[in-house]
């Protein structure tokens, strides 16, 4: 560049140029905003994490509650157990009956809702004057019968078949709307 060149007188008055004391003032106006608006948004999130966790806290007592009571409902739901084990002589050719004494006159309607789970090799013979019999529900362990059955005292029993030898358990739940019963009966048969 050439001494008298306008470029170069023009970079040299660029250089010797001072930044306005209002430019200054505005600049650290500028960065106390940014920083209090910072701050600000900063309180804000631990307000709200705050006001979250003593949400949280006071409604996990609740929460408990309402999962142990969910609990004590849907799996005692007031119910008993019983378990009965039986041993029963097959004939030589066919089937054995045995007739089944569940506590169904423990309830207080006159017809239960039973459901019984039978491993292969033995099935139900609902009695007469049961209601709602339905075929059974058949898969690789077993099958399930559902239907009503009478409560009193009169009503014809239960019978199962058992067709061979084998250790057999039967998981039998009959309910009324006052009472729900599990019963368990394991039945031992031999040639």
């Amino acid at each position: 560049m050439k001494p008298n060149d306008p470029l170069r007188e023009a970079l040299q008055n660029v250089r010797s140029v001072e930044p306005s004391p209002e430019l200054e003032a505005r600049l650290m106006r500028a960065l106390a905003d940014a920083e209090r608006r910072e701050n600000t948004d900063a309180q804000q999130r631990r307000r709200r994490r705050a006001t979250r966790l003593s949400h949280l806290r006071l409604s996990l007592p609740a929460l408990a509650s309402v999962a142990i009571a969910a609990h004590l409902v849907l799996v005692d739901a007031g119910g008993e157990d019983a378990f009965v084990e039986h041993r029963i002589d097959l004939p030589d050719v066919g089937h054995a009956a045995l007739p089944l004494s569940l506590a169904l006159d423990q309830h207080d309607s006159e017809f239960a809702s039973v459901r019984m789970a039978l491993p292969h090799g033995i099935r139900v013979s609902p009695s007469s004057r049961a209601l709602s019999t339905s075929e059974p529900s058949c898969h690789s362990a077993g099958c399930v019968y559902e239907f009503l059955h009478p409560t009193t005292a009169e009503a014809p029993p239960l019978e199962v078949h058992v067709d061979r030898p084998g250790m057999y358990r039967m998981e039998i739940e009959h309910t009324s709307e006052s009472k729900r019963m599990r019963e368990i009966i394991v039945v031992h048969a031999s040639r």
